[in-house]
């Protein structure tokens, strides 16, 4: 997880690019990891992005808002949801298995700062597992 923060943190918000960038890379370096949820909360400072893995939500930091480029934007984009409508919830998919092996659900909601939005990355080749298997202990 903080190999993939520090690839975050790395990309230039200053670049016109900076939100597919962020986006793209968040996206793939999340699908191998595992990563159930991906939660991106504006704040007074930037954007901060936590991530779900294993039934517990891990922070991944607060990132600087892209000078002329928008992440939550980039996100309606690959979802086809509306981008002139950010006063309005919006639920959608992200479908691109050359791209990323997981289809991906997007939900948006207007909040105080800007847009919020949280992925629900649903891996392709997950099975089921047992109680067993999970990483919470058992009780004796």
């Amino acid at each position: 997880m903080e190999a993939l923060a520090q690839k975050l943190t790395a990309l230039d918000p200053a670049r016109d690019d900076y939100a597919v960038n962020f986006v793209e890379r968040l996206l793939q370096e999340a699908v191998p990891l595992h990563v159930n949820d991906i939660h991106l909360q504006p704040v007074r400072d930037g954007i901060e992005v936590r991530v779900r893995r294993d039934g517990m939500l891990r922070s991944l930091g607060i990132f600087p808002v892209g000078k002329t480029s928008d992440v939550v934007t980039r996100l309606k984009v690959l979802a086809n949801l509306l981008t002139y409508q950010p006063e309005q919830p919006q639920e959608g998919r992200i479908r691109d298995p050359q791209a990323f092996s997981a289809e991906m659900r997007v939900s948006t909601f207007p909040t105080l700062f800007g847009e919020r939005a949280v992925i629900r990355v649903l891996h392709v080749d997950d099975t089921p597992t047992t109680l067993s298997h999970s990483v919470y202990p058992t009780r004796s």
